[in-house]
């Protein structure tokens, strides 16, 4: 018998921070699935589950971090016993049972899980794996809930699974040949004959069906129905029933309520009693609870109905406008600033706070982070943000992949404005910057991918598909003056598809290019030597790098000694550079980094306050190169290469966008598909004294499988750990130089090997140099 695997998870103490520990941010505004219970409504969110306390008017959002594999979920269900049970959104169809803190779940590697039911004895759930839709029972009995077996044989004429319903010893299923009807005690469900169309009735297409107090909804092309299993009646719900229906619940036994596009309706005894419109928004779920009212969730959270005072109480958490980030960047005070199609989110100590587009200048005043917000403001952020930069001016610079100027968008290829007072923004659109169109959309269209501000504060631009002007390369200084370089005024062929932009010690500016189909075949890396004033130079030269000519180099990362990394799609190689006009190319790297890492349009290399090379992989996660040119993290000897995934670690998706680092923090954020994660990392900012030494967790509990974390701490830094008497039972040392950074981490072992009594330790910490200082740590025994 396979049962649920059961884990227990650590609660971490807020604000405290260990190599490795991960934090999750999502958005839980879009509600694809709702149940209520008693002042509880509990959410499957594009963010994880989402719990509203209408009493306290409070939310509390679960993540990865509280043990869901994902945080993509469609389905919920709340069992008798106080369990959470969710499903998985495509492609990543996992079923688990929360409830805080623990976590159970079953990874029968599905796509998707579009539905959830139950009985106090079992729980189905209606799945997709890849083009077969199917039921998995879980059946409970004294030791908990175990996997019972899955069916996928249904009669003939059966496509499509539409809906599933559990009442009593019965599963109801709808599907587009009618109403099925199986006992999963009595039968074997196997059998496609043991599904049974029971209601002539209903023998086409069912839309939707929905537990009900005694029975359940059943919803087909042109009128809504309900069924009562104890007597087998099957009557017409509503002769009046609007005619578009979306979702249903009933209220009692005479309240009907409809969602459909367009409004909130409740019918009683088939007249209608409150109508609501609810245009502009898109909503996909009613509910009725008792001590909640009615309730909407869609795609911008929860609403509840007010039918005394005819109108709709919006309710949404303190969130990120969406989970799908393209950049990021952390602004000099700390704060982090994630952009995405929507606009940017900005999340500071008190929450977050959006700027999303829109069509007129709204600013929102409130101060109650409970709750979302958002300013609005009349611009175009385009296909996405591809790139943000804290300019020398105190301002947002936000390189705009894919919109148009005016009259068509209210769009620039650039967009920056002042992230405290957002309706001080400037659009550089196609006064300055070149564009593209194509026969069949003369529309001007414009991308910029990548910005960069050189040491004497220039700005250099990234004008990807420059085929108007052919010009792929612009600049602008601190006074406003425009310069460029124009293709055809050139001795080199300039790629006309910059992607990536970077500077050396010497101010040279280097440039990489990619391909694309049979229209841009010209690619490569590319260096500019000029003398005097960037914008309007003295002289230039442009040079390509022969080895690379033509080949796509999606990122460069350039350190302070001068080696250029460069990410193609072959993996991560690097040149070392010197002063030569003729030859800036000292030596190239012999070996090619991450070769079966897969590296396509958006790869990037950041890196970190200690100039280690993260390269981000649109598909496969984050691969690691220290500036020694040894691999990180190193922890599984069996593992040549080990990357930061989806499946190793609690990031939230492979389909990583971007990467800042918080070089006081010894933090690294991390934009995905899935919504922003933090992770602490060992290579903050250099410390040269012992101010601001962490450990944790404390008190330290062993045995234990999380080591105690001692951070915070210089280079290179000796720990020795001592009784109250001063016997030293561990000293812990660097394993690595470059790798340790500014952490140590003790197991809660002698140097024996045995795990230390219980007590009141003293750390003794001691530099290269022979700087001291003492800490004291209380282990307990679990």
């Amino acid at each position: 018998m396979r049962r649920l695997v059961s884990l227990l998870l650590c609660t971490l103490v807020t604000g405290q921070v260990r190599l490795g520990e991960w934090r999750s941010y999502t958005s839980p505004l879009e509600i694809r699935d709702l149940q209520i219970r008693a002042q509880q409504v509990y959410a499957a969110t594009g963010g994880g589950i989402l719990m509203y306390d209408r009493a306290a008017d409070t939310f509390t959002t679960l993540t990865n971090g509280d043990g869901l594999q994902t945080t993509d979920l469609q389905a919920l269900y709340l069992d008798g016993e106080d369990g959470i049970w969710v499903g998985g959104g495509s492609p990543d169809g996992w079923i688990g049972r929360i409830t805080p803190p623990t976590a159970a779940g079953y990874d029968l590697q599905l796509t998707e899980v579009s539905a959830l039911t139950g009985t106090d004895s079992v729980v189905v759930a209606l799945f997709r794996q890849n083009q077969d839709q199917g039921l998995i029972l879980f059946e409970t009995d004294a030791q908990g809930y175990h996997y019972k077996d899955v069916y996928k044989n249904w009669p003939a004429g059966v496509h499509t699974l539409e809906g599933v319903v559990a009442l009593g010893d019965r599963i109801y299923l709808a599907t587009d040949a009618g109403l099925l009807r199986g006992d999963w005690k009595q039968s074997n469900l196997k059998d496609p004959g043991a599904w049974q169309p029971f209601l002539p009735q209903l023998s086409g297409a069912i839309d939707f069906i929905r537990p009900t107090g005694d029975g359940l909804v059943v919803k087909s092309a042109d009128m809504v129905y309900r069924y009562r299993p104890a007597d087998s009646s099957l009557t017409v719900l509503d002769d009046h029933a609007p005619v578009t229906v979306l979702d249903v619940d009933l209220q009692g036994e005479s309240t009907v309520g409809y969602l459909t596009r367009t409004a909130v309706v409740l019918h009683r005894s088939g007249q209608t009693v409150f109508s609501l419109p609810i245009l502009r928004r898109r909503w996909t779920v009613l509910r009725f609870g008792d001590a909640t009212g009615w309730v909407l969730g869609g795609i911008t959270g929860l609403a509840l109905v007010d039918t005394t005072q005819n109108r709709v109480d919006y309710r949404r958490p303190n969130a990120p406008v969406t989970n799908n980030f393209t950049a990021v960047t952390v602004w000099h005070d700390g704060r982090v600033i994630a952009g995405s199609k929507m606009g940017l989110s900005i999340l500071s100590e008190d929450g977050w706070r959006n700027i999303v587009e829109g069509e007129s200048l709204r600013l929102d005043t409130a101060t109650d982070y409970r709750f979302y917000r958002a300013d609005t403001i009349p611009v175009d952020f385009g296909g996405f943000v591809a790139d943000l930069e804290e300019g020398p001016d105190g301002m947002l610079y936000c390189a705009i992949r894919g919109t148009y100027p005016e009259p068509i968008r209210h769009g620039g290829g650039i967009v920056i404005l002042d992230i405290d007072h957002p309706e001080h923004v400037t659009l550089i659109d196609t006064a300055y910057l070149d564009y593209f169109t194509t026969a069949s959309n003369p529309d001007p269209y414009m991308v910029v991918k990548d910005l960069a501000f050189d040491r004497n504060d220039v700005l250099w631009i990234a004008d990807t598909y420059a085929t108007n002007r052919k010009r792929p390369i612009s600049m602008r200084d601190l006074n406003g003056h425009w310069g460029g370089y124009d293709v055809d005024s050139l001795d080199v062929t300039l790629p006309l598809t910059p992607v990536t932009i970077g500077f050396d010690a010497w101010n040279r500016v280097w440039v990489g290019s990619f391909r694309e189909g049979d229209t841009f075949t010209r690619a490569g890396l590319y260096v500019l030597t000029y003398a005097g004033d960037a914008v309007q130079p003295d002289s230039f030269a442009w040079r390509n790098i022969p080895d690379l000519i033509d080949e796509t180099v999606w990122s460069l990362g350039i350190t302070s000694d001068n080696r250029l990394f460069y990410l193609t799609p072959v993996g991560l190689n690097y040149l070392d550079l010197q002063y030569n006009p003729d030859n800036p190319v000292a030596r190239r790297g012999s070996f090619t980094y991450f070769p079966n890492i897969s590296y396509g349009d958006g790869a990037k290399i950041r890196l970190d306050p200690r100039e280690n090379i993260w390269t981000v992989s649109p598909t496969d996660g984050i691969y690691v190169l220290l500036n020694n040119t040894t691999y990180w993290p190193d922890q599984d000897p069996e593992v040549t290469v080990e990357g930061i995934t989806h499946e190793t670690s609690l990031l939230l998706s492979d389909e990583v966008t971007d990467i800042a680092f918080d070089a006081d923090r010894g933090l690294a954020y991390i934009t995905s598909k899935r919504g922003l994660n933090s992770l602490k990392i060992p290579f903050g900012a250099r410390r040269t004294t012992f101010s601001g030494v962490r450990l944790f967790p404390s008190p330290f509990r062993v045995p234990s499988t999380v080591p105690l974390t001692i951070d915070r701490i210089p280079d290179q830094c000796t720990a020795k750990i001592l009784t109250l008497e001063g016997r030293v039972v561990r000293t812990l040392t660097a394993s690595r130089e470059g790798t340790d950074g500014d952490q140590l981490t003790w197991d809660g072992k002698d140097s024996r090997g045995r795990w230390v009594e219980r007590g009141v330790y003293l750390i003794a910490l001691v530099t290269p140099s022979g700087e001291s200082t003492f800490e004291k740590i209380a282990v307990i025994h679990r």
